[in-house]
C-alpha cells in the first residue's frame, strides 16, 4: 500500500491554512464587510422615543427603573401556553426610502394563568403595543429585548387561562440589507433600474410574531402599493381600496384569509413592470420582470405538472386557490416554498431550450418539483421544531425522483437520484465535522446551520432506503396516512414519531412487519440520530466446495478522522445476490444486522461464485469485500459486465474509492476494478468514474507515480471518449449529454490530443468562455491552462467568466479544471495580481481555485515565503 497520498494531502491542507492566514492578516484578502447598522427611522412619529441610536431599545410606555433585561439566552424558545390563533397584518412599503411600517393584530389563546406575553421581534422599531381583552385595554407596557429577539408585554392583572386576548403592535424598520425579512431586489427594465420589495422570512424581522413552526395561525394580509405597482401574497386578491391620502395615495390590496400556517411561510411581493404567464385560468402563474419572463417559461410549464403528480401521489388535492411562482434576482437561497407564493432566484429557473445544457433542464424540473412538494410536506403539515428539519427537506428532495419513477418506470430518475443525491450525501456524511439528521437546536444561528446536506441529501437517501425496506406501494400509502393524520388530528404539526407511527399502521393494515420484532421507529432512529454511515464487511470463509459468507458492520471514518470510542450501531437492511442466480429486482431485506456481531450464512456461495450486496443500491451504506471476492467481482465486470445491474456496477466503483479514502483496500484490488472499465459503455458509470478518477489523481499528485497513473487512466478514458465524441450531436441519448461536460474536462486533463486541440480551438474561436457551448466549457478552461496559461488573454477571459458564476467554489468540475495549471511562475504572477484592484469575491474565488490542487498550493506557499520579507 502506497503512503504518498496521506502526507501529500496533509501538506496541501497545511499550506492552504498557512496561505489563507498570511493573506488574510496582510489584507490581500480583506476582512468581510459588516452589514450596515439598522438605525431608527425618522419618518415614524414615535410618541416617546428615548435618546438612542440602537434599534430595539426601550420605547413607549416603559419606565427606566422597570427595565430588567435577562442575559442572552441559550435556548430561544417561547412558552407554549400562549398561542396565536389569527393575525391581521397591514404593511406599507416605502421603496424610495427603503423602509416599511405597519400594524399587526394577533388573537391569542391562553392555556395557563400569566401576566407576561412573549413574542419575537428583531431589528424592528416598536412604536406602540396594546393588549386587549374584549375591547378593553389591559396593558400598553412593553420591553424590547434585543439580545434575545423578544418583545415582552407585561400586565398588572392576570391573563386568565381559556380566554382569548388581542395584541396590537405598530412597528417599522429599514429594509434588510442581508436578503432576509423584508428587503429590496434590483432588476432592470431597459436602461432603468427598478426595485421590488419581497420577503424571505425570518418573520420576526418583518413583524412581531410567534416565530416558531408549531405556532400555526390564519393570516389576513393587507399590503399598500402605488397604483402602477402589483402586490402578490399567499392568497388571491380579495379587494383593492381607493387611494389613501394618509399613505401617499397608495391603495390597499386585501388578500383572502390563509389556512392556519406558521409565520415563516407568510410572503408578499410588491413590484412594477412585472407580468405573468398562467395556466388553468390563472391557478398556476409565473411572475417575473416583463422583459425577462420568457427565460423562465420552462419552469412555468413544469409547475402545473408537478402539482398534478404530487396530488396523485399524496391523494390530497392542492389546498389553496392558486400557486404562484415569482422570479427575482436577489435571494438568500435558491428558492422558498411559501404557501401559495413560491419565490425563486432567477439563475435557478432560467432555461432556454436552444442554448442551455440539458443538465440545466433537469435542474429546473427538480427545483420546481422540490418547492411544489413542500406545499404538502412543510406547508400542509409543518414540523414541530427545527431539530427535525429533515422531515420536510428530506421528502422535498426525494419525492421528485420517486414520483417520476412511479409515473415513468422505464426512465432513469432512480439512477439520477443515486448519482446526484445519494453520492453527495455520502461525501458529506464522511467528513470529520458531520452531524446527525436529528440535532437539538436552540438559537437562530443553530437553526440556520440546519440547512445543510445532511438534512437534504442524507435525509432523502435514508428515506429512499425506507422506501425499499417496506416496498414502494407501502411507502406511498404510509405517507398518505401521515399527511392526513397530521393535518386532521395533529393540527397540521408533525414530528418524526408521527411519521414512524404512520408506517407501522400501514404495515399492520397489510398484516406485515419488518421482522426481528422491529418497529419502523426503532429501525430508522439508528439512522436519524447518529452521524455517519456504516461499512458492511463481507467476508468469504472457504469450506470446500461451498463458502460461508460473513457480514458485520463498522462505522465509516475517513483516514484523517479521529477514531471516537462512541459506540455506533445501525439497524441495517441487507440484500444480496450471487452469480448462480442473479436477481437484481428483489430489494426487500433478507437479513438484518442489528449490532456489530458478525452474522454468518453457511454454504452461501460456490468457491468461484461472485456475490454482490446492497441490491440496486437501495441501502445507505458502503461495502467492503475480502480480496478474493473483489477479484471475482472484477473478473465478471471485465468479462460480462451486464451480469451485474448498472446501479450495482455504479455502487462498486464508489465502494472502491470509499475504501481508498479510508485506506481499507490495497491498490492492487483497486486497479483490477478500474481495468474492468475497458468493457464498460454505460454513461451513468462513467459519470461516476470521472470524479473518482480526479480524486485518485489528487492522491498521487506530486509523486513519481503520477504520470504512470495518468497513462493508465487515459487508456481507459480514451475508449469512452471515442464513443461519446467532443461535439454534441442531435438526438443523442440524454445520458451521453449528461456525461460529455465532465468527460471532456477529464480527458483533456489526461492529455488526449484530440480533445486538447478541439478545446483550444473553441477557446480561440469565442470572445468569452461563457459563449462556448456549455458542454465543453470545462474542457476549454483545462486546455487553455495547459496550452496558454501565460497569456494575458487567457486570464482576462477566465476572470470575466468567474464574475458571471454564482459561486465557482461550489462547482467541482470547474475547480478540477484548474489542476491543469502547473507552471509555478504563472501561479505566482496570478497571486501577485490578485492583491491589487480586484474585488473581494474575485480574490476569494481565484485563490480557492488555485489552492485546490497540489501545484497551486505549493506555488502559493513559495509565493508567501517570498513575500514575507517585503511585508515585514
Amino acid at each position: 500500500m502506497l503512503v504518498f497520498s496521506s502526507s501529500n494531502s496533509f501538506l496541501i491542507f497545511a499550506n492552504l491554512l498557512f496561505v489563507f492566514k498570511v493573506l488574510y492578516s496582510n489584507a490581500l484578502i480583506p476582512p468581510p464587510k459588516r452589514s450596515r447598522d439598522h438605525r431608527p427611522m425618522g419618518f415614524i412619529n414615535f410618541a416617546k422615543r428615548l435618546d438612542t441610536e440602537f434599534l430595539g431599545s426601550p420605547a413607549k410606555g416603559v419606565h427606566s427603573e422597570s427595565l430588567v433585561f435577562p442575559k442572552k439566552m441559550t435556548v430561544f424558545r417561547l412558552p407554549a401556553h400562549i398561542r396565536p390563533r389569527s393575525y391581521a397584518l397591514k404593511i406599507v412599503i416605502d421603496n424610495e426610502h427603503s423602509v416599511f411600517f405597519g400594524e399587526v393584530k394577533i388573537n391569542v389563546s391562553v392555556a395557563e394563568d400569566s401576566n407576561t406575553v412573549l413574542l419575537h421581534s428583531y431589528r424592528l422599531d416598536i412604536e406602540e403595543v396594546t393588549l386587549y381583552y374584549k375591547n378593553d385595554i389591559i396593558s400598553s407596557w412593553f420591553i424590547v429585548d434585543a439580545d434575545n429577539q423578544l418583545l415582552r408585554i407585561q400586565t398588572n392583572s392576570t391573563l386568565w387561562r381559556n380566554e382569548v386576548y388581542e395584541i396590537k403592535v405598530k412597528f417599522g424598520s429599514r429594509m434588510n440589507t442581508e436578503l432576509v425579512g423584508i428587503y429590496r431586489s434590483a432588476y432592470s427594465i431597459g436602461t432603468k433600474i427598478k426595485f421590488l420589495t419581497l420577503t424571505q422570512f425570518e418573520p420576526r424581522q418583518a413583524f412581531p410574531c410567534f416565530d416558531e413552526p408549531h405556532f400555526r395561525a390564519t393570516f389576513d394580509i393587507r399590503v399598500a402599493r402605488y397604483q402602477h405597482e402589483i402586490a402578490l401574497s399567499n392568497m388571491p386578491l380579495m379587494a383593492t381600496s381607493s387611494p389613501d391620502p394618509s399613505i401617499g395615495n397608495r391603495v390597499w390590496n386585501s388578500f383572502y384569509r390563509t389556512p392556519p400556517m406558521p409565520t415563516y411561510l407568510v410572503a408578499f411581493v410588491v413590484a412594477e413592470d412585472f407580468t405573468n404567464i398562467s395556466e388553468y385560468s390563472g391557478k398556476y402563474e409565473l411572475w417575473a420582470a416583463k422583459n425577462k419572463i420568457n427565460e423562465y417559461s420552462y419552469a412555468q410549464s413544469w409547475l402545473a405538472r408537478a402539482v398534478k403528480r404530487a396530488e396523485e401521489y399524496t391523494g390530497i388535492e392542492f389546498m389553496l386557490p392558486h400557486l404562484k411562482l415569482v422570479v427575482v434576482n436577489d435571494f438568500y437561497r435558491g428558492a422558498m416554498e411559501n404557501w401559495g407564493l413560491m419565490i425563486f432566484k432567477a439563475n435557478q429557473v432560467k432555461f432556454e431550450e436552444n442554448e442551455d445544457d440539458p443538465r440545466v433542464r433537469h435542474y429546473v424540473q427538480i427545483i420546481v418539483f422540490h418547492e411544489t412538494i413542500h406545499q404538502w410536506f412543510g406547508n400542509y403539515v409543518t414540523i414541530k421544531w427545527w431539530d427535525s428539519l429533515w422531515l420536510k427537506e428530506g421528502f422535498a428532495t426525494l419525492l421528485p425522483y420517486l414520483i417520476e419513477v412511479s409515473v415513468n418506470p422505464s426512465g432513469n430518475m432512480h439512477d439520477i437520484f443515486i448519482h446526484d443525491i445519494e453520492i453527495k450525501a455520502f461525501e458529506n456524511d464522511g467528513t470529520v465535522d458531520r452531524i446527525p439528521m436529528t440535532l437539538p437546536v436552540n438559537t437562530p444561528a443553530e437553526i440556520d446551520r440546519q440547512f445543510n446536506t445532511i438534512n437534504y441529501e442524507k435525509a432523502a437517501s435514508v428515506l429512499h432506503m425506507l422506501h425499499y425496506i417496506v416496498s414502494p406501494n407501502t411507502f406511498q400509502k404510509a405517507l398518505q396516512i401521515y399527511l392526513h393524520t397530521g393535518y386532521t388530528a395533529g393540527g397540521g404539526v408533525t414530528s418524526p414519531d408521527d411519521l414512524w407511527a404512520a408506517f407501522d399502521q400501514q404495515l399492520f393494515l397489510e398484516n406485515r412487519s419488518l421482522g426481528n420484532g422491529l418497529t419502523v421507529g426503532q429501525t430508522m432512529k439508528s439512522w436519524t440520530h447518529q452521524v455517519g454511515y456504516p461499512i458492511i464487511i463481507v467476508t468469504r470463509y472457504n469450506k470446500g466446495d461451498r463458502d460461508d459468507i460473513g457480514f458485520k458492520q463498522e462505522p465509516f471514518r475517513s483516514a484523517f478522522a479521529e477514531h471516537s470510542v462512541t459506540k455506533q450501531e445501525w439497524t441495517v437492511p441487507l440484500t444480496c445476490t450471487k452469480g448462480s442466480n442473479p436477481n437484481f429486482n428483489d430489494t426487500l431485506p433478507k437479513l438484518w444486522l442489528l449490532d456489530k456481531e458478525e452474522v454468518i450464512l453457511p454454504n452461501e456461495v460456490g468457491t468461484d461464485e461472485w456475490i454482490v450486496c446492497n441490491v440496486r443500491q437501495t441501502g445507505y451504506y458502503r461495502l467492503n469485500y475480502d480480496e478474493e471476492s473483489w477479484r471475482l467481482i472484477a473478473d465478471v465486470l471485465y468479462s460480462s459486465p451486464e451480469q451485474i445491474n448498472r446501479l450495482n456496477r455504479h455502487q462498486i466503483i464508489y465502494d472502491v474509492f470509499t475504501m481508498i479514502k479510508s485506506y481499507r483496500m490495497p491498490y492492487s484490488s483497486v486497479f483490477k476494478i478500474i481495468c474492468s472499465l475497458d468493457q464498460e459503455n454505460d454513461t451513468l458509470m462513467w459519470r461516476s468514474v470521472t470524479p473518482l478518477a480526479d480524486r485518485l489523481l489528487m492522491e498521487f499528485e506530486g509523486t513519481n507515480a503520477y504520470e504512470k497513473l495518468k497513462k493508465f487512466l487515459k487508456k481507459r478514458f480514451n475508449k469512452i471518449y471515442k464513443k461519446v465524441g467532443f461535439y454534441e450531436k442531435s438526438n443523442e441519448a440524454r445520458g451521453v449529454r449528461y456525461l460529455r461536460p465532465r468527460l471532456l474536462r477529464a480527458i483533456c486533463e489526461l492529455d488526449n490530443n484530440d480533445c486538447l486541440s478541439k478545446a483550444n480551438a473553441e477557446f480561440n474561436k469565442h470572445n468569452s468562455i461563457d459563449s462556448v457551448p456549455a458542454y465543453s466549457q470545462y474542457a476549454v478552461i483545462s486546455a487553455a491552462l495547459k496550452i496558454n496559461s501565460s497569456s494575458d488573454l487567457t486570464w482576462k477571459k477566465l476572470r470575466y467568466y468567474f464574475t458571471k458564476q454564482t459561486n465557482p467554489l461550489d462547482d467541482e468540475d470547474l475547480m478540477n479544471s484548474f489542476r491543469s495549471l502547473k507552471d509555478e511562475s504563472t501561479i505566482k504572477k496570478f497571486l501577485s495580481d490578485l492583491s491589487v484592484g480586484k474585488s473581494d469575491e474575485l480574490q476569494k474565488y481565484s485563490l480557492g481555485i488555485v489552492l485546490n490542487h497540489y501545484h497551486g498550493s505549493m506555488a502559493a506557499l513559495h509565493f508567501i515565503q517570498e513575500m514575507l520579507p517585503k511585508i515585514r
